[in-house]
Formats: structure tokens, C-alpha cells, sequence
């Protein structure tokens, strides 16, 4: 099929059924752009455009999200990782800054949409990277800093490190005996808290050969493996439940 002008009325029809009244679809172009219910943590409301392409549609937020999460993180270079895992967790892709997802049917074409205009979201929520240590974070870096103490570490707390994009991190702890830096995840909000660590450890892979250590918060229950996943991807994941175990290791060597 060759790329035409959108004018099924059906497709309309399938968004309002999908997302719901909250929404406005007008044309633009040969496509549509379609402000969806979703919203930017800035109240700004998540416009996803349709176009048609060879054998079906593509359809992307322009960026918006990314610009978003740029303005308020370490920059494109830094960025780029953590908007691909993002887009990856609502089956659309990252390039050149817009999330993006390809559909062979106008069927398909509703639900695609909205897990774009999440995407957008999820990207943008990432600005999170600038946050105050919630309680039961801090909580944990008290705990770890001071078990790390008691082994005769020597602890640097909101130690400030240059990434390879130039961004100076603030690293809620930093062991400089080992070149280790370590960051708490948990919280209510684990994935936007894994998603800023990823950014700072991916930042700084590969500079003075940091230890890059995420601390998992498993108190109160089982970690999520999506969080873990991703952190693995960019340095050593270790669970508080087994805290013993590594910060041993911490203590006489270095864990990677």
C-alpha cells in the first residue's frame, strides 16, 4: 500500500473508543494529530500525530517527551539509552528524540497510539533525575552508608562526579577507596528512580573505571524485575536483603 491521506473516518472512531472522550483528532497534513487524556508532568497534554507510510502507519510524539526530560537531565547524549529502554517497555521505539511505532493496519493504529503517548510520558516523567532523596530512600542511603562505615569504608555522601557528556552527577554515595559509586532504588516510584540512575550510571561507564552500584530496596517486598533489568544493563545490582554479602565483598575488593 502507498502512503495516502488519511481520511477513514474508522480510524477516528477507534481512538475515541480506545482513549476515551478526553481527546481531539484533527488533521494535519496527510495524517492526523491526536491530543490524547495523557498529560506531561508539566500539565501539557500528549499530542501523538499519525502518518501514513508504506504498507500501513507510523506514529510519534515529535519529541516532545525527550525535549522534556533534556531540558531538565544531562543532555541528548546521556539521553538517548534511557529514552530507547523507555520506548521498549511500551513496544515502540526511540530515534532522534521521538518515540515512534509502526502499524501494518488501521486497526492497530488505536492502541498503538496510546502506548506511544505513554512512552512520551514515561520519557518526560525521567526529569525525575533532579529529585529529592524520598524518605525511605534516604532511609536506605543512611543504612548502607552506615554499614559501609562500620567496615572502615570511608563514605562520601552527594559527591559530585563529571560524566562523559560533561553533566556533573551528584552520587548519594561515594566510596573512594574502590572508585565505587552507589545509588539507592525503591521507593513508590522505583522505575522513575531506576530510570535517573540509569542516566547517571550510563554517563559514567567507562570514566575512571567507576564501581557503578545499584542498592535495590527489597524490605518490604520482592524487587520489580524491570527495575532490575534495566540497572543491569549499566552497572552491578545488589539487593539490600543480601547486603552482607556484597558489602563484604565491597570491603576487600571491588565487586566488578
Amino acid at each position: 500500500m502507498s502512503p495516502t491521506r488519511i481520511q477513514d473516518n474508522s480510524l477516528r472512531d477507534d481512538l475515541l473508543a480506545v482513549l476515551g472522550d478526553g481527546l481531539e483528532v484533527v488533521a494535519r497534513g496527510d495524517g492526523l494529530a491526536v491530543l490524547t487524556p495523557c498529560d506531561y508532568p508539566d500539565g501539557d497534554g500528549v499530542v501523538v500525530q499519525i502518518v501514513p507510510a508504506e504498507n500501513g502507519y507510523v506514529l510519534t510524539d515529535g519529541g516532545n517527551g525527550d525535549a522534556r526530560l533534556i531540558v531538565g537531565g544531562p543532555g541528548a547524549r546521556a539521553m538517548g539509552p534511557l529514552g530507547a529502554a523507555v520506548a521498549r517497555r511500551f513496544g515502540a521505539t526511540f530515534d532522534g528524540g521521538r518515540v515512534l511505532a509502526r502499524v501494518d493496519s488501521g486497526g492497530e493504529v488505536a492502541e498503538a497510539c496510546w502506548r506511544v503517548a505513554q512512552a512520551s510520558v514515561a520519557i518526560a516523567e525521567a526529569a525525575t533525575y533532579h529529585r529529592p532523596q524520598r524518605p525511605r530512600e534516604q532511609e536506605l542511603t543512611d543504612l548502607v552508608a552506615t554499614s559501609m562505615e562500620m567496615r572502615d569504608l570511608t563514605v562520601e555522601r552527594e559527591r559530585e562526579i563529571e560524566g562523559a557528556s560533561g553533566h556533573r552527577h551528584k552520587a548519594a554515595l561515594f566510596v573512594p577507596e574502590r572508585d565505587a559509586v552507589i545509588e539507592p532504588v525503591g521507593g513508590e516510584k522505583a522505575w522513575n528512580v531506576a530510570s535517573a540512575v540509569y542516566v547517571e550510571f550510563g554517563d559514567l561507564a567507562g570514566v575512571n573505571g567507576y564501581q557503578l552500584i545499584a542498592v535495590v530496596d527489597d524490605r518490604a517486598e520482592a524487587p520489580n524485575e524491570d527495575v532490575e533489568r534495566l540497572l543491569r544493563q549499566v552497572g552491578v545490582v545488589a539487593r539490600w536483603s543480601q547486603a552482607d554479602q556484597w558489602l563484604d565483598g565491597l570491603a576487600t575488593a571491588r565487586l566488578v
